[in-house]
């Protein structure tokens, strides 16, 4: 929700470079990858090396990705043998990819935030599972995905759904019309159903 007071300044950095040249300036992060194959929501290691539940992920075949912390977040497009994308923040100093693949950027300020969340498809399984931090979400009409994080293993803190939330930027034109400038995507948490509204809590999802 928007707080109709806070105001605060977007950065960007545009960058070029194959995805896992970009990838160890975002250690720490949750990744969306999509390839011709497969969707894999991933997390990135300590060497910049996106891991799953399994081990370690070839990228070589993903022709886009979203790859987000709490602070930042990367998008990625593949162009040719290499691609595109661009680093996004609030804070400048969580944006170095490194000399050799800046190509761009600058602020957007002025920028009112709104913290929104999408429920994600699938029933979170009631084990710790699936190695440490990983969740497998189920649903019939999707089958199965692991998704990072981890949450409380007794029943009643267990939560019901698992919430991807983002961060909207609402800027307003010469006209004063308000819009959404951008969206960043912040983390996986667990959420609750309550008063039929979905509430999500701070459990670390990436």
């Amino acid at each position: 929700m928007t707080t109709g007071t806070e105001r605060v300044t977007l950065h960007w950095v545009a960058v070029n470079g194959r995805l896992d040249v970009l990838l160890p300036v975002m250690a720490g992060a949750t990744a969306l990858l999509s390839a011709p194959g497969a969707f894999t929501i991933a997390r990135v290691d300590d060497q910049g090396q996106c891991v799953d539940a399994d081990g370690p992920i070839d990228v070589n075949d993903v022709f886009e990705a979203r790859v987000f912390t709490p602070d930042r977040e990367l998008r990625w497009v593949r162009r040719g043998d290499s691609g595109q994308g661009a680093l996004l923040g609030e804070s400048v100093g969580s944006l170095d990819p490194g000399a050799a693949n800046r190509t761009g950027g600058g602020p957007m300020p002025d920028l009112e935030p709104s913290e929104i969340g999408y429920l994600l498809w699938g029933t979170p399984s009631p084990d710790a599972d699936d190695g440490m931090g990983w969740r497998t979400l189920s649903a019939a009409r999707i089958g199965s995905i692991r998704v990072p994080g981890s949450w409380p293993d007794q029943p009643d803190r267990r939560p019901d759904r698992l919430v991807l939330r983002a961060r909207e930027y609402i800027g307003t034109d010469t006209d004063g019309n308000a819009h959404i400038v951008d969206e960043r995507l912040v983390a996986i948490v667990g959420g609750t159903f309550a008063d039929g509204d979905i509430r999500y809590g701070e459990a670390d999802g990436g």
